[in-house]
């Protein structure tokens, strides 16, 4: 896309971005609906240029700082107090959420194959706290309902993302049961350790640096340095972020001065907010591609699978909140834990499983060769 053309579709970007802004506050919508909706209608403007998204610019470019974000931000000890509901959700649903989907999508289309259904089932599990959350804000929910959606939003990204990655890398290579414990066991297990090394190295690193605006440069490139070279090295860089970003974010005393953590935490506010704006829209600017190559399928089969997908995974998110008591409570402190969590409660958690941009974008790194067509196209 040339430098004309790019420009064109930065400005109708800032334009859908603008106008979603100012009809959701009257509306009283979330901003990711009107996003998606104006940003499809826009991809129909006459004239407007080819919108095509490189996986690798999600992946590399617009992932790593707003999962660094959601850690960095989480709130501990609130997250620690519903650590039980939030791992269920995070680990279990997860888990179940993809089998379900990639259940459903091999039953519909037989052709794609487990991999490609498993990568697209860990793509649509991931929830997304933003949209769910600021609804509920709105109308006065609880906090701990809050926490345990975003709590869960912030982990299952990570769960998600490694799932989706060996699937991807079966659908390349192919592996066995065994071998693809064994990868699940070191992406896992080196993500994690990978992540604390960095957040300790420039935790020492900011601890020395008192100028706000260079706080904020390290800030910026800490996401990218924890999630490159983890994803290089065979790693799961979603985790080794997410560990950076919590380390970091749980052990700010004497790192960050006040004047730097005003700054930051508003520059941080902005960045995240473009970001996830700028996908929403992006994701409705493809639709007219997406039209033009519906990836050797008739609309009948994706519009049946499509419409399939999505009652599998909100009706296994309202089933497994209406019913992941039990379970919880063979956790240690499990059903002290979860006492206040009413029906009602759980029924609204389960209601409030919104996808965001990490679901939207999740896309197959590669084609490979040896891949059939329908397989590709279902990822």
């Amino acid at each position: 896309m040339g430098e004309d053309r790019l420009l064109v579709v930065f400005l109708v970007i800032a334009v859908v971005v603008l106008l979603a802004r100012t009809l959701a506050g009257r509306l009283r919508v979330p901003d990711a609906i009107l996003l998606v909706v104006l940003g499809i209608a826009a991809g129909f403007v006459p004239g407007l240029p080819k919108v095509e998204v490189s996986p690798e610019l999600v992946l590399f470019g617009f992932l790593p700082p707003l999962v660094y974000h959601a850690a960095f931000f989480t709130a501990p000890r609130e997250a620690r107090a519903d650590a039980v509901p939030i791992f269920t959700l995070a680990f279990g649903l997860t888990t179940v959420t993809t089998v379900a989907v990639a259940a459903t999508v091999w039953a519909l289309l037989p052709g794609a194959g487990w991999a490609a259904a498993l990568a697209f089932g860990a793509a649509v599990a991931p929830t997304d706290a933003v949209a769910a959350t600021s609804v509920l804000q709105r109308l006065g929910a609880p906090p701990r309902m809050v926490t345990i959606l975003e709590g869960e939003s912030l982990i299952n990204d990570g769960v998600a993302l490694t799932i989706f990655g060996l699937a991807a890398e079966a659908l390349a290579t192919g592996f066995t049961f065994g071998h693809g414990a064994a990868r699940l066991g070191q992406v896992v297990a080196g993500g994690v350790a990978y992540g604390l090394a960095a957040g300790f190295v420039i935790r020492r690193i900011r601890r020395r640096i008192e100028d706000p605006s260079s706080q904020i440069i390290v800030s910026l490139v800490t996401p990218y340095i924890a999630y490159i070279p983890a994803e290089n090295l065979g790693f799961s860089g979603v985790l080794a972020t997410v560990t950076a970003g919590f380390y970091i974010g749980t052990r700010g005393e004497g790192v960050l001065q006040p004047a730097s953590r005003m700054v930051g935490s508003a520059f941080w506010r902005i960045l995240t907010f473009l970001l996830e704006s700028a996908l929403f829209v992006l994701l409705g600017l493809e639709i007219r591609q997406v039209l033009r190559h519906p990836g050797g399928h008739s609309w009948a089969e994706i519009l049946l699978t499509a419409l399939a997908v999505s009652a599998v995974a909100i009706g296994v998110r309202v089933a497994w909140q209406l019913g992941n008591g039990p379970l919880g409570d063979l956790l240690p402190g499990g059903r002290r834990v979860q006492q206040g969590l009413g029906r009602r409660q759980r029924l609204v958690i389960g209601l409030g499983g919104m996808r965001g941009a990490i679901s939207s974008r999740s896309p197959c790194r590669s084609r490979p060769p040896s891949a059939p067509n329908a397989a590709c196209s279902s990822c």
